[in-house]
């Protein structure tokens, strides 16, 4: 083997170990992508949940309620009064 069979090895040997660099930190951050993308998922259904129980446990009119029961909130549940 001659100088320049060991330097052109030597070379495609980086570029090969610098792409295959590449192609792991691009998997790496397409996981941690979807792991924050998850997250403001959940973080938006909990505001939703959230809104809906506050929209559905005020006092609301009879007309709109079709009841003539009203509410009070408890942490985290309804508690309907006749």
């Amino acid at each position: 083997m001659t100088t320049a069979e060991y330097g052109l090895a030597n070379g495609l040997m980086l570029v090969c170990g610098v792409f295959w660099a590449y192609i792991i930190g691009a998997l790496v951050d397409v996981v941690r992508s979807a792991g924050s993308i998850n997250a403001a998922y959940v973080e938006r259904m909990h505001e939703a949940n959230e809104m809906m129980t506050d929209f559905t446990c005020k006092e609301l009119p009879q007309a709109v309620t079709g009841t003539g029961k009203s509410a009070f909130v408890l942490p985290h549940k309804c508690v309907w009064l006749t």
